[in-house]
């Protein structure tokens, strides 16, 4: 992971994530530029309040970008499996539709999760909110 020159700050719209990190990371096809800025991790490996410290200097300790694959629950199942030693992301909300600011066509959602420390269902809510996104398999080629 490449260090960023003092005053940079990551500010990718959603539209931007999913085309221009997401779809080219998932194609195997990252632009050299910026290739390394959002790492790879597995983000049930760690528990929220560990991972400012793993991206020091990398983006404001507030807001954090990586890459993570999901994992499933079973072998043969599309449910996700997020869960932690110490608790679990939930899904909270609606997934909430990416359109394209040119066309208008839906590029991939938005999920919003939050953190509950302890197991279902008697887990209890912590403050860390995490985005996941999807895109859209069409925009894949």
């Amino acid at each position: 992971m490449s260090i960023l020159p003092p005053g940079f700050r990551f500010h990718a719209t959603d539209e931007e994530l999913l085309l221009l990190y997401l779809k080219p990371k998932i194609l195997g096809q990252p632009e050299e530029h910026y290739s390394n800025i959002i790492p790879e991790i597995d983000v049930c490996e760690s528990e929220p309040w560990q991972l400012p410290a793993m991206f020091d200097r990398k983006f404001n300790r507030k807001e954090l970008f990586f890459y993570c694959r999901v994992k499933r629950k079973y072998v043969n199942s599309r449910r996700s499996d997020r869960t932690t030693r110490a608790g679990y992301w939930k899904v909270t909300g609606k997934e909430r539709a990416i359109l394209s600011e040119d066309t208008n066509e839906q590029l991939g959602i938005k999920k919003t999760l939050v953190f509950y420390e302890g197991r279902v269902p008697q887990g209890k809510r912590t403050n860390w909110v995490m985005h996941e996104y999807h895109l859209n398999s069409k925009f894949l080629g």
